[in-house]
């Protein structure tokens, strides 16, 4: 099974479009029989940008597929 990362921008939005946008990809690719990780749902708030970055890259390297959502170029994360 194929692993999928999704990326995207979180910051600067408002959080509950952010989620949406997140969770309808990952409803897809779960769907499509996908194994999906979503930062959105995983990542802490209270910790920091960079170690929320290092959480990502190390799921992000054992991803085979990243989806990018709109907007990812406004991400300093992305």
């Amino acid at each position: 099974m194929e692993r999928v990362f999704i990326s995207g921008r979180m910051r600067d939005i408002p959080f509950c479009d952010a989620w949406m946008q997140f969770d309808r990809v990952e409803c897809y690719f779960r769907n499509n029989g996908f194994i999906v990780w979503n930062p959105i749902k995983c990542l802490d708030s209270s910790r920091s940008w960079l170690h929320n970055m290092c959480i990502c890259i190390k799921h992000l390297s054992k991803s085979d597929i990243v989806a990018f959502l709109s907007g990812w170029e406004h991400s300093s994360g992305c």
